[in-house]
């Protein structure tokens, strides 16, 4: 009886042992792994140094599905039945390491109104986005840039300055 435990264990092991190892996912992996749901917005902006507008809030309005060959597709999300509309669909790679996303446009990440705004005053938004987190759950893009902006009734540039960082689940 005691042989056949003995055996018995050690074939056991041999089967856990003999077992392939799943190879970690890449960033592209977990990326193009399922839709992405925004859940929070954080946004700072200064103008010639001074806060102009800060938004912290929670939002599942927004969402984007990262394609493997290289298209992202961001839809406006109605959170009351999970709804999605198509509002664009553009280009993206990552980085030689993976830790940025580059965009065609990154406007379509920011809420309708502030397009706008962004629009109407000429702002450049840059292209990279640093990937600061990317789990299988959890996504959170950031950036930040600094620009001088020509504003009505100012007869020279202002500089603007913004701090973004965009969080997403499942």
């Amino acid at each position: 009886m005691k042989k056949h435990l003995l055996a018995f264990c050690v074939l056991g092991l041999v089967i856990v042992g003999c077992k392939k190892k799943q190879p970690e996912p890449t960033t592209l992996d977990l990326l193009t792994a399922h839709l992405w749901i925004s859940k929070q917005l954080e946004l700072n902006i200064t103008v010639a140094g001074t806060p102009a507008f800060a938004e912290n809030r929670q939002t599942d309005s927004l969402a984007v599905e990262f394609k493997r060959e290289g298209t992202a597709i961001f839809y406006q999300r109605n959170p009351a039945n999970g709804v999605l509309t198509e509002i664009s669909r553009q280009g993206y790679s990552l980085s030689a390491d993976e830790k940025k996303i580059e965009f065609t446009n990154p406007l379509p990440l920011l809420p309708p109104t502030l397009q706008a705004q962004i629009t109407l005053l000429g702002i450049r938004l840059p292209t990279s986005v640093d990937i600061e987190k990317l789990t299988r759950d959890e996504l959170i893009l950031k950036g930040s840039f600094q620009q001088n902006i020509t504003l009505p009734d100012v007869p020279f540039p202002v500089p603007i300055a913004a701090n973004y960082r965009f969080s997403f689940g499942k």
